[in-house]
């Protein structure tokens, strides 16, 4: 959905990845086979679980990391098509409805009131 909004061409689940120049081949597994693709950047691309191995920081390339500034890029200014999406207003669920609690101490009660809220308010038997 992101690449057809962006109109960038896509390629999901790879499992490899070169970066050579504007262009990114990547590799995808299917059942028997592998496919080879080659797309030009910028594209999108999701990747499976084994794509690459996660390298750990030292802890002295985490001290280092403290001091580098960090550059805040706005994603409007990646892209030559500058309003994408238009935000119009941003609002929150409505809230659930109050759970209804089934007590007593005899399980048959309960359960006959269970039953009957059930068929009743629930509708769903």
């Amino acid at each position: 959905m992101v690449a057809a909004i962006l109109g960038l061409p896509y390629v999901n689940a790879i499992v490899e990845l070169k970066i050579e120049g504007n262009v990114a081949k990547v590799k995808r597994e299917v059942e028997g086979a592998s496919l080879r693709y080659e797309c030009k950047l910028p594209c999108v691309l999701t990747a499976e679980k084994g794509l690459n191995t996660p390298r750990f920081a030292s802890l002295k390339g985490i001290m280092a990391a403290k001091k580098k500034p960090i550059e805040v890029i706005k994603a409007t200014d990646l892209f030559e098509k500058k309003e994408i999406i238009e935000i119009n207003s941003l609002q929150l669920p409505p809230q659930k409805k109050a759970g209804k609690v089934i007590s007593g101490e005899d399980p048959a009660k309960a359960a006959e009131e269970l039953l009957k809220f059930l068929k009743e308010e629930a509708k769903i038997i």
